[in-house]
């Protein structure tokens, strides 16, 4: 956040919800080392910062290099700007000046959905047949086979065939 204004307000807010502060930038280049050092459990970015990068720009080196939940709290309410934005992957895209209720639930509801995508990869990483599967694409989803449940494969034109199982043609 680089509005004097804001910050202060931001920090009050967060105060009052119950959050620590881990650190405040008003620039995304000394923003990003202090979030790989405290590693916080959820980023908030304004998308207009100080400085030649955009708080956009931080929310893509920050998932590049330490995928942290990121919610956006700006003054821009565009649709370019959210487009923008929304190729980061943010958790909320709040405008300000941001209601107290608004960036509790927000926060609660990025909390929640990034544990539950936490456990969902622990659960995949941990399954014994990880290493003995392959996947098909199906549609926009890679789905996991076993070898043993396939019963045969049939070749479909020049370029692809299908996986017959009991349960599915992929």
């Amino acid at each position: 956040e680089d509005d004097f204004f804001h910050q202060e307000n931001l920090k009050l807010t967060l105060d009052e919800l119950g959050y620590t502060l881990v650190g405040l930038e008003d620039r995304a280049e000394n923003a990003l080392p202090i979030v790989a050092e405290k590693k916080p459990d959820i980023v908030l970015l304004d998308i207009h910062l100080a400085g030649e990068q955009s708080g956009i720009d931080l929310g893509h080196q920050i998932n590049q290099k330490l995928p942290t939940p990121i919610i956006y709290i700006t003054s821009f309410a565009d649709t370019q700007t959210f487009k923008k934005a929304s190729y980061t992957y943010p958790f909320a895209y709040l405008t300000k000046p941001v209601q107290s209720f608004a960036l509790q639930s927000s926060i609660e509801l990025a909390l929640q959905q990034s544990q539950t995508q936490a456990d969902a990869v622990d659960k995949w990483e941990s399954d014994v047949f990880f290493r003995n599967c392959f996947f098909v694409k199906i549609g926009q989803k890679l789905v996991k086979i076993l070898p043993e449940e396939v019963q045969y494969i049939e070749v479909s034109g020049n370029r692809y065939c299908q996986v017959v199982t009991a349960k599915r043609k992929a």
